[in-house]
């Protein structure tokens, strides 16, 4: 069977007796963790006259950051439409997505005051959360957005 990666007509492809999930073939089967080790083995090997800056290594790290936050999406927006969860859900999600990178304000259900840029958006049990750092706040006890941020 073939893969048509543009029309997504098939998630699968037929390698010998062996079929390989597309989705997990390639940049999609990266992990962090495979990340994390790039980076440690790129460090481990580079030039000791020429060391990597700072910058590029922070601006590698954000990237992997940035990646993962997009993959953890899509993961979601996936199982949003294989469980086809109702409308009011789906539009609180995509409510939330819409505050990633933006600085909101709010308290946890602890009644801890949260302040910070929000980096994902999930749904647990049916409720939709914001992650800030590792902070989780709960979309219904978001009390401020900056949209400047």
């Amino acid at each position: 069977m073939a893969v048509d990666s543009v029309n997504g007509a098939s998630n699968t492809t037929n390698a010998g007796n062996q079929f390989v999930d597309a989705s997990q073939a390639g940049f999609n089967a990266l992990t962090p963790e495979d990340f994390m080790l790039m980076l440690i083995t790129q460090l481990q090997n580079q030039d000791p006259t020429q060391p990597t800056s700072n910058e590029e290594l922070l601006s590698q790290l954000s990237m992997m950051q940035s990646l993962t936050s997009s993959r953890d999406l899509a993961d979601t927006l996936e199982t949003l439409n294989t469980t086809q969860l109702n409308t009011l859900a789906t539009q609180q999600l995509n409510n939330a997505a819409s505050l990633i990178g933006k600085s909101v304000d709010g308290t946890t259900q602890a009644g801890l005051p949260v302040n910070g840029v929000v980096d994902r958006a999930f749904i647990n049990e049916g409720e939709v959360y914001l992650g800030i750092g590792e902070t989780t706040l709960p979309m219904s006890l978001v009390s401020g957005i900056n949209l400047a941020a």
